[in-house]
This record gives structure tokens, sequence and C-alpha cells, in this order.
């Protein structure tokens, strides 16, 4: 468990999300192209699963945000 603070939030279509973004979110390689192929995958699943549509037009909300507490991992 941890607490968060969410320092912005912004809203973007998939296909319009940033190198900035993809990295700061940490998965993978952090590059833009690993972002997106991974992220695709499971938007379209997701959307696929509720009866929707996932495009890459679709619009996402992006949350920047910063681990407060605790400030080191636990064992």
């Amino acid at each position: 468990m941890c607490i968060i603070r969410i320092d912005k939030v912004e809203t973007s279509a998939f296909n319009q999300v940033s190198e900035e973004f993809a990295a700061l979110e940490g998965e993978g390689d952090q590059t833009l192209e690993w972002w997106k192929n991974a992220h695709m995958n499971f938007f379209k699943g997701y959307a696929e699963h509720i009866g929707a549509e996932f495009t890459p037009d679709s619009i996402l909300v992006l949350e920047y945000f910063n681990k407060v507490f605790p400030l080191e991992e636990v064992a």
C-alpha cells in the first residue's frame, strides 16, 4: 500500500501520447513505441470486454503522480 500525490492530469488521444509520458510511466524499455504496443493491446482487450471500441483516436486521461509514502521500498 502507498500514498500518491497526483501532480497533473491531462487528456490526450492515444495516438498523441508523448514520449515524456511513456518514459515517466516507467514500464518496459520506457520508449513511446513500447508503451503504445503494450497499451493498445490492453485498451483494445478491455474495450472489447465491455462492448466498446478502442481506436488510436480514443481519448485517454493521463495522470502524472509521485509516491509520497512510504518513501522507501518495503522488502
